[in-house]
């Protein structure tokens, strides 16, 4: 069994492929839920030991698994939520000043996000590929979707959604499959560096269940965290559209913090965008080419036909001139 040799990522696939096969499968929610619990996938977990217990509610393992669950489930939050209560008295924890960053130089991605029912607005994001570069390549490998998981499967963030939002905390997404993620290095990759620090709303951190256990998921601050430093790789920040996570922080959640409204990453990756300009700007280059090359052709035969008619004119001067106005020699000729 995967969950005895701590095998969590195997035991997630192997009660995963159980449950499409049987949704009525307890053992199979069951040994998911404590896999991914595991993994620190909280709600997850508990979502997962919930159906075991309603499909076998006798279950004495099942329903204390499930309790354990919600009781880490609360602390974990009250924790979160205390912590960044007294975040702003917290400041004298940065004890050093970042250094400048010229964000202009920085990759750059957008993602278009729907919340509930409103149109899609648009975060632009820059990437710190100073300082994380293996980090910032996962994050933009799963925007624009070019790199395929394990199983064959597309990894992209694109319809996914933020499943977690704590206001004034963070917004939490990158769940690609329902099943903690994967990266485009395995299923997780070690933390790169923590040079970076939460300082600031809008800043780009991994989500992890420990150390080194990186995978797709990612979240958003919606203020300094500076609790998180350390623990979590800081890499990229909010440059465009912060208003828009005014919209997500107002979202409201469940006791689990799920947002009762989806949040919809749409669209993905401006490099993409720029790369499409690019091959337009290029077709209309190769137009414009064709374009230059016909007048010339057009001017080339212009050309012609001018000569061809001077040439005429000039025959029939000379043959004018010949016949009725033939010079005399100059003085001296025989």
């Amino acid at each position: 069994c995967y969950l005895k040799t701590g095998e969590f990522a195997q035991a997630i696939d192997e009660a995963s492929a159980a449950i499409k096969l049987d949704e009525k499968n307890s053992k199979a929610w069951y040994r998911r839920g404590v896999a991914r619990a595991a993994f620190g996938l909280l709600d997850e977990a508990r979502s997962d030991l919930a159906a075991a217990a309603r499909i076998d509610p006798k279950n004495v393992e099942i329903r204390n698994e499930l309790k354990k669950c919600k009781e880490k489930l609360e602390e974990v939050r009250k924790k979160e939520k205390s912590t960044f209560g007294a975040i702003f008295a917290k400041a004298a924890l940065y004890d050093e000043k970042a250094g400048v960053r010229n964000l202009d130089r920085c990759p750059r991605v957008f993602m278009n996000i729907r919340v509930g029912d409103k149109p899609a607005k648009r975060l632009v994001i820059a990437l710190y590929q100073d300082t994380v570069p293996r980090t910032v390549e996962n994050f933009k490998s799963l925007c624009v979707g070019d790199k395929k998981g394990k199983e064959g499967n597309v990894l992209s963030f694109k319809q996914n959604t933020f499943h977690r939002i704590i206001k004034g905390f963070m917004a939490q997404g990158g769940d690609i499959d329902g099943k903690g993620g994967e990266s485009i290095y395995g299923p997780s990759f070690e933390d790169e560096a923590f040079i970076d620090k939460h300082l600031h709303r809008g800043q780009l951190s991994m989500a992890n269940a420990g150390p080194n256990t990186n995978s797709s998921q990612f979240f958003i601050t919606f203020g300094p965290t500076p609790h998180l430093d350390g623990k979590h790789v800081v890499f990229g920040e909010v440059v465009e559209g912060l208003e828009l996570l005014d919209d997500m922080e107002e979202v409201p959640t469940d006791a689990s913090d799920k947002p009762e409204q989806q949040q919809h990453l749409q669209q993905n990756l401006q490099q993409q965008q720029h790369l499409q300009q690019q091959q337009h700007l290029q077709q209309q280059q190769h137009l414009q080419q064709q374009q230059q090359l016909l007048q010339q052709q057009q001017q080339h035969l212009q050309q012609q036909q001018h000569l061809q008619q001077q040439i005429s004119v000039r025959l029939l001067f000379g043959f004018v001139s010949g016949t009725a106005a033939v010079p005399e020699g100059p003085p001296g000729a025989p």
